[in-house]
């Protein structure tokens, strides 16, 4: 999902666990992959950026022409593969890649996804510079965040504890409405901005390169 190495051996590490856990909240995933797929269309090409096990990509495929998915984690992608082949999904190719260094055309998107990874990014700015390049004109940047600086400042030292002693990815710590300044500010139009859930407190924030 970003990439250091000690990120990518914490996601190949947990990649079977996390394939067996179920949704947390099914009702509130329903509702971000019905709002998600109200901005695709049936000749889009979507990039799913860190698309874990495949889940999100999978649903949203029958809205799309055909979707990219990528994820640092070998396993993860594994499991992804299993499930599209068990599903009979075909639209859909999964690709282990930095998303950094994700080498394709730029602007050959039509839309890219971001579901619960901005703050599992280490370098924020230069993620929404490059899906920005990712964006054909007018193409859509659909995102779910979770946010927790609107939560409370005693999370961080269990949050860095969890890094030190069992080696938890880099998490941020974002704020809803800061996030959306710094779309704004590479260039984006927001379209959409709503909690999806409130608690955690987690954005789910639609917008458009301008």
């Amino acid at each position: 999902m970003v990439r250091s190495a000690a990120s990518t051996d914490y996601w190949d590490r947990v990649a079977e666990r996390y394939a067996r856990s179920p949704i947390r909240d099914g009702a509130v995933h329903q509702r971000m992959i019905e709002r998600t797929r109200r901005y695709l269309g049936p000749g889009d090409h979507v990039l799913d950026l860190g698309c874990a096990t495949g889940a999100n990509a999978l649903l949203l495929a029958p809205y799309a022409e055909r979707f990219t998915a990528i994820d640092i984690s070998h396993p993860m992608i594994s499991v992804a593969r299993g499930n599209a082949l068990r599903q009979g999904i075909k639209n859909v190719r999964f690709t282990q890649a930095d998303m950094y260094r994700f080498e394709v055309e730029p602007g050959g998107f039509d839309a890219v996804l971001a579901i619960r990874m901005l703050h599992l990014v280490e370098d924020l700015p230069a993620m929404l510079k490059r899906i920005k390049s990712l964006l054909g004109p007018n193409g859509v940047f659909v995102s779910q965040t979770v946010c927790l600086a609107e939560k409370s400042a005693y999370l961080k030292p269990f949050i860095s504890m969890l890094r030190a002693f069992r080696g938890a990815p880099h998490l941020s710590f974002l704020e809803g409405d800061a996030l959306n300044t710094m779309l704004k500010a590479e260039g984006f139009e927001i379209l959409e901005c709503s909690p999806l859930p409130k608690d955690p407190p987690t954005r789910f924030i639609v917008a458009r390169k301008l």
